[in-house]
């Protein structure tokens, strides 16, 4: 693509670009497969081998293939890839006087369509985001059972519960929603009152966990750049400071 590429121009190489995300070559010869380039991998995320090339000279299919019977050949596939790719390439049928073809590998029949293709492409820009919040959610829900587990009066898990989510009316929070117009602690003078400094950061409540014997192990926890809920989930987790 140019600079000042027109729009019709600029939609297939666009669509080119999400063809390339979904397309696999089918194994025949192998004479038009790049081992180390081309997708040809089904079952690895990116539909191409994990092993890295270093000094290999073996550069095509081909050369992986027993030419008399067209079967492969186990002890240089053996010798050549990590053993995640050796199963994955043995496990690709064979059969003589096939040519290699294209086929795209989000349809069982391999051929492209518009509706696996978006799929494709949404899965792509939208499914790692989706896949860490689901991630993130289990990690939540772990959370709370223990909370509501612990050893504590009724009022202190309701309270970390309402931290968890969000809900502690700090000057931050208020301000955030447009209530007030102040955001800064009024206890400690400094920075902002959110719930992680409630909590944890402003000078009262490092006197407080001082006093408690538990300051160093807290410092622990917050010693990262951490959200307050990964640090309030941290601390459940732990049970026992």
């Amino acid at each position: 693509m140019k600079s000042g590429s027109s729009y019709t121009w600029q939609s297939p190489l666009a669509g080119l670009e999400c063809f390339k995300q979904g397309y696999i070559w089918r194994v025949g010869d192998g004479t038009q497969i790049n081992i180390w380039e081309d997708n040809w991998i089904p079952g690895s995320h990116n539909l191409k081998v994990q092993t890295a090339r270093g000094n290999n000279i073996i550069t095509t299919v081909d050369d992986l293939i027993n030419p008399v019977d067209a079967t492969w050949d186990v002890d240089l596939v053996k010798s050549i890839f990590w053993p995640v790719d050796v199963n994955r390439i043995l496990q690709i049928p064979l059969s003589l006087g096939r040519e290699d073809c294209v086929a795209w590998h989000y349809n069982r029949n391999g051929m492209f369509s518009v509706k696996s293709a978006y799929h494709c492409q949404w899965e792509s820009k939208y499914g790692p985001r989706i896949h860490t919040l689901q991630a993130t959610g289990a990690s939540r829900s772990q959370a709370w059972k223990r909370l509501w587990k612990l050893d504590l009066p009724g009022k202190i898990k309701i309270f970390g519960w309402r931290a968890l989510h969000g809900f502690i009316p700090c000057m931050a929070v208020l301000a955030n929603r447009h209530i007030n117009n102040i955001g800064g602690c009024p206890v400690c003078k400094n920075g902002a009152e959110d719930i992680k400094h409630v909590i944890f950061t402003c000078d009262r409540a490092k006197v407080v966990w001082s006093s408690l014997g538990v300051w160093e192990k807290i410092l622990e926890v917050i010693g990262t750049d951490r959200s307050r809920s990964v640090i309030i989930e941290e601390v459940i987790r732990r049970e026992r400071l």
